[in-house]
């Protein structure tokens, strides 16, 4: 009798280890663009699709950074936010948005920060998604070198000019369309790269400097490996007429940019990475040299063409072997695209190009946004009225009345202390002649 009860129980416990170990846990987490150069006085999300393509399952998501001071980051999902963590049930094949936000509170900057995601049906299926964000220069350097070695010697020899700049790593991920319409200027290398620029650098760089913009750039291989490339004939204007053994570069007398110049590319003072610098040839009347290797092959170009000005460089600027020789060079391309002392910022005004009257009744920013129990909101006022400002939370109650009265027309900063108030998203609503409602929120 005992022997039958066993051979009941077997079939039972052998289909709950059925049961769970067909349990298949995994989801797919992707960003198509996950670097950004944002507004230091706003809030800057990224759209990072999250897919269950397992069981039903429970995701345990994780911000992980070390941001700039006055930096915070939190995490939102579809339609809610969170701090930086958050558990969160998906059901099998279900999807859902993760926007990771960033907001600056008005401070620039630039570093990176992750997602991490791990199931809580089966921790060891994890996951990492890296992100790169920039508040707010409109300068930028870029490196396309896939070993991330070389961008201090372009930041160093800018900031010995007083040009602020970012940095952008195109080894992760290419340059977008939203970055370019922030910058001013771009400084490119390609480092060691072998492959130099792709089709998506090609198309993002031909409407860059359709819109006469300036551009330079620098690499021992792009000469090579661009030679059969549309890019190099119609932007560039030089062909690769090979790879040189000289290491000795010499300016041109009476050159506007290189008249004086003398340096090696090799040796301790600079990267001492040049395998196969280039030599090139000029196609057209546009480009003309700017500096010569010592065997009489060109070593840079410079050309002008209606409103802007290219300088491309067939050795990596990089191995220049001297850090002053590189911030006087690097002074020499400033003056060329006439460019000044870069202090200015995205996303932040000149308070001499502000309209001396805002043109409607509006909230025009909080910040920092998200906060930490204290923000700072922007009021601007057409014509002096009667206006109410509160702040209420999502159910509509009111949270505070931060100013009821007469307010004359111009812009008004207004305090908010929320330490007594509990985390979640709230909304700031103005009502005078017009009304409009801002959104907050509280992370604590």
């Amino acid at each position: 009798m005992k022997f039958l009860h066993l051979l009941w129980f077997i079939p039972l416990l052998l289909i709950g280890l059925v049961q769970v170990s067909s349990a298949e846990y995994s989801f797919r987490f992707y960003c198509d663009e996950p670097a950004m150069i944002g507004y230091p006085d706003s809030l800057n999300g990224y759209i990072a699709p999250l897919v269950n393509t397992g069981d039903d399952d429970t995701l345990a998501l994780k911000l992980i950074h070390d941001f700039e001071p006055g930096w915070t980051g939190f995490i939102c999902i579809d339609e809610l936010c969170f701090g930086d963590t958050v558990n969160w049930a998906m059901n099998g094949g279900d999807s859902s948005t993760v926007k990771p936000d960033i907001a600056p509170g008005g401070n620039v900057g630039e570093g990176w920060f992750s997602i991490k995601i791990n199931s809580i049906g089966n921790p060891s299926v994890a996951d990492t998604l890296d992100f790169f964000f920039a508040a707010g220069y409109t300068t930028v350097v870029v490196n396309g070198d896939p070993n991330d070695n070389y961008a201090d010697y372009y930041v160093d020899a800018l900031n010995e000019n007083g040009i602020q700049c970012h940095t952008w790593p195109r080894w992760y991920t290419p340059l977008t369309n939203d970055a370019m319409d922030m910058l001013d200027m771009i400084y490119w290398f390609t480092g060691d790269a072998t492959t130099t620029l792709t089709t998506e650098d090609f198309a993002i760089l031909s409407d860059y400097l359709d819109a006469r913009n300036d551009f330079f750039i620098s690499g021992q291989g792009i000469a090579e490996d661009l030679q059969d490339s549309s890019f190099m004939q119609d932007y560039l204007r030089v062909a690769f007429d090979g790879v040189t053994e000289s290491r000795e570069v010499d300016g041109i007398d009476g050159d506007t940019l290189s008249d004086g110049f003398s340096f090696d590319i090799e040796g301790s003072g600079g990267a001492n990475n040049q395998t196969a610098p280039a030599s090139l040839s000029i196609m057209n009347w546009f480009a003309t040299p700017t500096l010569m290797y010592n065997d009489s092959g060109v070593a840079g170009i410079k050309y002008s063409y209606h409103t802007h000005q290219i300088v491309y460089l067939s050795f990596g600027f990089e191995a220049i072997n001297d850090s002053q020789t590189r911030a006087d060079l690097m002074e020499a391309v400033s003056e060329y695209f006439e460019l000044e002392t870069d202090t200015s910022t995205v996303g932040i005004d000149d308070p001499e190009d502000t309209p001396e009257l805002p043109e409607i009744l509006r909230l025009a920013k909080s910040y920092p946004n998200p906060f930490n129990a204290l923000t700072n909101i922007e009021v601007s006022v057409p014509d002096q009225q009667n206006v109410n400002i509160a702040v209420y939370d999502l159910n509509g109650r009111m949270v505070e009345q931060l100013y009821e009265g007469h307010m004359t027309a111009g812009t008004h900063i207004l305090k908010w202390d929320a330490s007594e108030v509990a985390s979640g998203i709230y909304h700031c609503k103005i009502a005078g002649n017009d009304t409009e409602s801002l959104q907050l929120i509280l992370v604590k």
